[in-house]
């Protein structure tokens, strides 16, 4: 009694769809532990806001620039709650996720069971006395088959669900990352005003010694202030640029990866320009920790010497001649950018159609055979066909 086997479709089917929840099981364990890691990077945070918060009680309490630095940092706290709030949230959403995609992983268990426990089916010798065996049989063998329509019919189902959680699940993903540039920009922001701190105390202490060389001397450095204020609103337009240019680098991977899945992830274009927007990236951070420095030196220069001298020049020229190569990598970065709108609008150009024949391709290799009848109507002495048995 040979047990009735399933068609290969349906196998590599239901083998696809357990290596496919295997890997989103994976996905979600890795962003469930990017969440924590995000966690301990905000609790850092709210630990160095309570040091700054300490530090600036000690301050002066009459100064308005403290002022307006203190209420700065009450909003830049309370957009790092919401923050957390939206994180707290994603979590919540990654559990049910998880949850979801555990019930269909039981349900495709549950219908393999069933389509693997199989029909057993006699093989019938027909004879002029058992035309009524002969036609029971063969009703068993038409529901057993419009079972395996109904469980196939099923699996499909459960198939365009498990694509719909993974469409969320990267959706959420995206929106995890997202936060997390912002967490940081925010941590930027408050080294810098814990800077911008320090040096208004240094200049309210600098005020204090006023003479009539000194004074000149600390007109002269006003404008240089002033020049290195303007520079730096130069870097922070910079800076957000270049963090807008990696917005839409994770955007055009991300519609990448939808238009693709199952193509290689090392053909495209944007993962290749990861690596560079990275190191970009760190010599930004290096140009803006040179910019801190040369402030600092300047500061420093003014106490101690009693007039301009040419240090302090050769100084400034050097901090102009790195504004200028900061200037030429931006350039860069938009030249690269606009390349990569040009190849992102001539893939949107093309992909409707390809989309459709893919759409129509899929449709149609996943649409399960009609059933097949077998007539009753068989003449007696003749065994079942082949290809009926099959079926």
């Amino acid at each position: 009694m040979p047990s009735m086997e399933l068609p290969a479709a349906v196998q590599e089917k239901l083998i696809e769809l357990a290596d496919e929840n295997s890997q989103l099981k994976v996905e979600v364990q890795r962003l469930s532990a990017k969440l924590s890691s995000r966690d301990e990077i905000l609790n850092e945070l709210e630990e160095e806001n309570l040091q700054l918060r300490n530090k600036l009680k000690h301050g002066q309490a009459g100064d308005p620039k403290l002022e307006a630095l203190q209420r700065k940092i009450v909003s830049l706290e309370a957009t790092i709650e919401e923050k957390t709030l939206s994180s707290c949230r994603m979590a919540e959403q990654i559990k049910a996720l998880t949850a979801s995609l555990n019930s269909a992983n039981s349900e495709i268990s549950e219908l393999r069971k069933v389509d693997s426990g199989g029909i057993p089916e006699e093989t019938i010798l027909l004879e002029p006395s058992n035309n009524v065996d002969l036609e029971r049989v063969q009703e068993e063998r038409d529901d057993a088959v419009f079972e395996l329509q109904r469980a196939t019919h099923r699996i499909a189902a459960l198939e365009a669900e498990k694509n719909d959680y993974a469409d969320r699940a990267e959706a959420a993903s995206t929106e995890a990352r997202d936060m997390a540039r912002h967490n940081k920009d925010l941590r930027e922001q408050l080294h810098e005003l814990e800077a911008e701190v320090a040096a208004s105390r240094t200049n309210t202490g600098i005020a204090s010694r006023g003479n009539s060389m000194f004074a000149e001397f600390a007109e002269e450095r006003l404008k240089l202030e002033d020049d290195l204020k303007e520079l730096y609103h130069k870097y922070n337009a910079l800076r957000k640029e270049n963090s807008q240019l990696a917005n839409e680098l994770d955007e055009a991977r991300l519609l990448a990866l939808r238009r693709g899945r199952r193509e290689e992830t090392h053909r495209c274009r944007c993962q290749q320009l990861s690596a560079e927007l990275v190191e970009l990236r760190g010599r930004v951070r290096t140009l803006d920790d040179r910019l801190a420095i040369a402030r600092n030196d300047l500061i420093d220069k003014s106490i101690k010497s009693s007039g301009i001298d040419a240090l302090l020049k050769s100084s400034y020229k050097s901090v102009k001649l790195e504004m200028e190569s900061l200037r030429l990598e931006r350039n860069q970065l938009r030249d690269e950018r606009d390349e990569l709108f040009d190849k992102n609008a001539s893939l949107n150009a093309q992909t409707p159609a390809e989309r459709q024949a893919r759409s129509t391709e899929s449709f149609n290799s996943r649409m399960p055979a009609p059933p097949s009848k077998t007539p009753l109507n068989v003449p007696c002495g003749t065994p079942i066909h082949e290809d009926q048995q099959r079926s």
